[in-house]
């Protein structure tokens, strides 16, 4: 009989211990990406997601620009003290302050310093390929600022663009990319 209780208690706890009947907590992790966005795209085929970022600065005319985007990383790090191998998906735009619904057409061979988007992997310290939009009918963002429950900004949207790299004939297509993540002010951030 005491085998017949051990196996029914182990059957219980199998069937009903995935379930969030249960209970479940939630890892750190999970909540922090829940709260702050997410950023995911598909690579010529291949699904892509990075941790997303958000901000707006003051650049050298004095005006600001939004820039956000989103990065993924291996991990992997070439040397001692240097960043890993990431991936980064940019965008960046005038910013305009009352504006909440932005339109815009990624523009070819911009790049993060006028307005437009970019793709780049890097390797330690080295920039190893820098892919800017080439002309497509695929080229398309849309994007909003809106406020969440607890007053925060943040930008969501959608976007899909072709890009090419610039010392190769290397291109890529990027389809289905959507994001959301908390605006910052990165003027008032670093102080």
């Amino acid at each position: 009989m005491s085998k017949n209780i051990y196996l029914i208690l182990f059957l219980v706890v199998a069937l009903f211990g995935g379930c969030d009947w249960l209970g479940s907590e939630k890892s750190e992790l999970e909540i922090e990406t829940q709260v702050e966005g997410e950023f995911r795209a598909v690579l010529n085929g291949k699904a892509w997601s990075g941790e997303p970022s958000a901000g707006v600065q003051t650049i050298e005319d004095g005006s600001r620009r939004l820039t956000f985007g989103g990065t993924w990383a291996d991990g992997v790090f070439t040397h001692p003290g240097s960043p890993p191998y990431h991936e980064k998906i940019t965008f960046s735009y005038p910013f305009e302050p009352q504006k909440t619904e932005y339109e815009v057409l990624i523009k070819s061979g911009e790049n993060s310093r006028g307005s437009g988007g970019y793709y780049v992997k890097v390797a330690g310290d080295v920039v190893t390929a820098w892919y800017l939009p080439i002309p497509d009918s695929l080229n398309k963002l849309s994007f909003k600022i809106e406020k969440d429950a607890d007053g925060r900004d943040f930008v969501n949207g959608s976007f899909s663009m072709k890009v090419a790299d610039e010392r190769s004939p290397d291109t890529i297509r990027i389809t289905n990319g959507e994001f959301r993540a908390l605006l910052t002010d990165w003027d008032t951030e670093n102080d």
